[in-house]
């Protein structure tokens, strides 16, 4: 069940259909802390005084006291007690208001808390128009998955070269002809949400002689064979990512592309996401960073209470599409930025082309400028995949504190290893160096690709300034991984002569073990972090 809030002088929640999966809660002016109570109540015994009394069998199963609001209107300006009440029960992008409130909105609370929680002035003014914006635009949880290059099955009547690059992307080279033509499709498809807009974004690339589209069939439930639907989108269509309206719940969409001209056609994994329309990706106010090869990178933003410091936080191995440790980095209190890789098979370990990595390093930038915040009240996060980012990203930045589980630095010997320690456990690993090595290293062997990317992080990190940052960093003795971050972190903090404060905790085992000791310590290092340096106790 998701929960929506109306503040108002009228209650029109009494006007709605019966819905199983929204319930719309009302409360006027000044009543907010008066609902929430009935909704969320306050345990009134300790645990040790609620066992001793007698258990009393209820006549009707209890309702779960409320955790939060998916979506909240103000169609009247809530009182500063109001926003008080509320602040924890609904989250940012999450509160959509009618325009005349904003001008109401004029004490300091009020401004604050219409910035943190960046609420939207809607220009909407039907009831019902309201609550479809928000049931189709707030929903709870995130959704987004992808069909792999594996998954390619190449079109009967094609007659040029074929050649599957792992789970980068497949290959093909030739005279696709005159016109458009199948060249493969998709043996698997997307799943059709009921009450869900999906979208797609597919990887590809080509050379200048070659046009490509993608087709798009619409299965009804239960039946693979009979398409209701057939949608043709073009390159121009396809700069973003293409949403499929008016589709059957419960059915399926199956993916061709079909291309005509002469020359290779690169294609790579095909992305299928729950649509928030205009609300952002995954979450509501994610957005996408993409280069020019269509690599890209997902990020959330929340400003919070707008007070130091700016938690970052790059998410793992991930092979369902979305962002990591949200709740963990809401907890904190203070403004969060999280990111997530979607590349490969679960992660790219974020680096790519230089305007990729620009535009990594540029929205870290923007989000401290936003909230009036310097280097210094940056902290970067991550754990396994995500060390890379907030170690590669956290050196090259300055950032106050750089605090990550399992490093990975040496990616290179992460794929190395995977020949000569861990066969078959982490195959992902062989993509990241393919993608992340030029051509002209991949010629020169297996060694000098190792060598290559190895350096890749080495000599960025070499010429960063760390003499004010704080390293944090609990390792796995015997990661089967990459066992020697940690040991050539501190060669490398001695060769170029930098002294930044050093906490280092080692834990036994490879590195897929201690997963709960690893996030525990992490969260621990945080709020030693907030509490020692920006004088914020936990809550």
């Amino acid at each position: 069940m998701e929960h929506y809030l109306l503040i108002g002088p009228t209650d029109l929640t009494a006007t709605l259909a019966p819905d199983k999966e929204h319930q719309w809660h009302y409360a006027a002016p000044g009543e907010v802390a008066a609902l929430l109570a009935k909704l969320a109540p306050k345990p009134k015994l300790t645990p040790k005084a609620a066992a001793s009394q007698p258990a009393a069998k209820p006549k009707t199963k209890p309702q779960p006291p409320l955790r939060s609001f998916m979506g909240a209107y103000f169609a009247a300006c809530p009182t500063d007690a109001d926003l008080c009440a509320l602040y924890r029960f609904v989250d940012s992008y999450r509160v959509t208001c009618a325009p005349s409130v904003l001008a109401d909105a004029t004490s300091s609370l009020a401004q604050a808390y219409f910035k943190g929680k960046v609420v939207r002035p809607l220009s909407l003014t039907e009831w019902p128009a309201i609550v479809n914006w928000l049931q189709t635009r707030l929903f709870d949880h995130q959704g987004g998955g992808k069909i792999d290059p594996s998954m390619f099955e190449v079109a009967p009547g094609y007659r040029g070269s074929l050649e599957f690059n792992g789970f980068l992307a497949v290959e093909l080279s030739g005279d696709f002809g005159s016109d458009f033509q199948p060249v493969g499709t998709y043996r698997w498809g997307a799943y059709i949400d009921p009450h869900k807009l999906l979208k797609i974004w597919p990887e590809y690339s080509h050379s200048a002689g070659v046009e490509l589209r993608m087709v798009v069939y619409e299965a009804p439930p239960g039946n693979a064979y009979d398409f209701s639907k057939r949608l043709v989108f073009d390159e121009a269509q396809m700069v973003d990512q293409v949403p499929i309206h008016d589709t059957l719940a419960a059915g399926n969409l199956c993916v061709t592309f079909e291309a005509k001209g002469q020359g290779w056609l690169s294609l790579g994994n095909v992305h299928f996401r729950w649509s928030r329309y205009e609300m952002g990706e995954f979450l509501p106010g994610g957005g996408r960073i993409v280069d020019h090869d269509r690599r890209e990178v997902n990020y959330y933003f929340s400003p919070a209470d707008l007070k130091p410091p700016l938690n970052v936080y790059f998410s793992g191995y991930r092979m369902a599409e979305g962002f990591e440790a949200y709740y963990m980095m809401r907890s904190f209190g203070a403004p969060f930025l999280l990111f997530a890789d979607p590349r490969i098979e679960g992660t790219g370990f974020y680096l790519g082309s230089p305007e990729f990595e620009a535009q990594i390093k540029d929205r870290i930038l923007q989000c401290l400028k936003a909230l009036g915040f310097n280097r210094h009240q940056l902290n970067m996060s991550g754990i396994s995949a995500g060390t890379f980012g907030a170690m590669y990203y956290g050196s090259q930045l300055g950032a106050h504190s750089i605090i990550v589980g399992k490093p990975l630095a040496n990616l290179g010997d992460v794929a190395q290893r995977e020949q000569s320690v861990r066969y078959g456990t982490f195959p992902t690993s062989l993509d990241v160096i393919n993608l992340h090595t030029p051509r002209a290293v991949q010629k020169a062997g297996r060694k000098a690709m190792v060598k290559a990317l190895n350096a890749r992080f080495w000599e960025t990190f070499d010429q960063t300034d760390l003499d004010t940052t704080a390293l944090m960093l609990t390792y796995m003795r015997q990661d089967d991984y990459d066992d020697k971050t940690y040991h050539d972190l501190l060669v490398h903090l001695a060769q170029t002569g930098k002294h930044p404060y050093v906490i280092g905790r080692g834990l036994d085992g490879h590195h897929n073990d201690g997963a709960t000791e690893t996030a525990t310590w992490l969260k621990k290092q945080f709020w030693t972090v907030m509490e020692r340096d920006f004088d914020r106790r936990k809550r």
